[in-house]
């Protein structure tokens, strides 16, 4: 395995910790938003409780029903749009890593080569890309879709 402190072994440690970062602060982003908007709608329920006034009745009912069938879903959308930039980003840099150039389409697969230098395997043998593909379809049905 060499010497552990090989520069190459420490500029691979290095990349490991940045990908590894970046996944878990969109994660830990996600978590803590979603959470926060829990407690939001909690209060707005709370406060429909409370209310007297229609108008206030209307505009509160009205904001749940955001909260309820638009906010949950936006947040998922934009944490997988997330997710997927983040691993485009270290596609691109496994690529410069190993000396492969990146493709020209706008796919994942223009990474493809990288990675399966970076691998040593064919990427259609690895269920994990057949899932990151399916991803992408659904990333461009949002993007398309207006989100």
């Amino acid at each position: 395995m060499g010497n552990q402190s090989d520069p190459e072994l420490l500029k691979q440690a290095f990349m490991m910790f940045g990908y590894k970062h970046n996944v878990n602060m969109v994660a830990a982003w996600h978590n803590q938003l979603f959470d926060g908007l829990n407690r939001g709608l909690d209060d707005l329920k709370d406060q429909l409780e409370k209310a007297n006034d229609q108008k206030e009745i209307k505009d509160l009912k009205s904001l749940i029903h955001i909260y309820e069938n638009y906010t949950a879903d936006n947040l998922r959308n934009f944490t997988l749009i997330m997710h997927l930039s983040n691993f485009e980003e270290i596609s691109t840099l496994v690529c410069k890593q190993e000396g492969e150039a990146v493709g020209q389409s706008s796919s994942l697969s223009r990474f493809k080569h990288g990675w399966e230098k970076k691998l040593g395997k064919t990427l259609g043998s690895i269920p994990s890309w057949t899932t990151l593909k399916d991803a992408e379809k659904i990333r461009h049905a949002i993007l398309h879709s207006a989100g």
